[in-house]
Formats: C-alpha cells, structure tokens, sequence
C-alpha cells in the first residue's frame, strides 16, 4: 500500500506564508485563484526538480517570491519591507 504524500501543495504554503507574514488567519485572504492560476503554479512547481525556477508576483499587499526550493514573502508598507517569511520546499 502507497503511503499518502505529505507534502503541502505549493499553493497551500503560498496562502499560509502570506498569512503568517500578515499576521492573519488564512481565511481572511483572498483567493489565491484570483490572482493567478494555481494549477499553473503547480505544474512548474509542485514536483521537485533540477531545472533552476523563479517566480514573483504580488498577493494581499505582499511580493511571493518562489524558486524550485522555497517560497519568500516580503510585506510592502510605504517604501520597505515590514515583515518576511521563508519556507523550505519539500
């Protein structure tokens, strides 16, 4: 029998990153669909690979910064960052 994956969809520690960093609860924040296409962010970074990938985007007043490792959020208030928050990719 398969173990079930355990691995939080890209999309699910986007919306939980932004959160922290905004000090809410993730249902407080738009939909993530949206803004963009979660499936397309899925596909380029749902899976682990050896290709070097970059993304950015703004979400909730914050700039998601995503690579094939991790996931950066930094809040934008007047003309620098309030908070941030890193999370490592699985």
């Amino acid at each position: 029998m398969r173990e079930p994956d355990l691995v939080e969809p890209i999309t699910h520690n986007i919306v939980n990153s932004v959160a922290k960093t905004k000090g809410i609860s993730p249902k407080e924040l738009e939909p993530l669909a949206n803004v963009i296409d979660p499936d397309a962010l899925e596909a380029l970074f749902g899976s682990p690979s050896d290709q070097r990938r970059e993304f950015r985007f703004e979400y909730e007043g914050c700039t998601v910064f995503v690579t094939s490792s991790e996931v950066r959020v930094r809040e934008q208030l007047g003309t620098g960052p309030r908070a941030s928050t890193a999370r490592q990719l699985e």
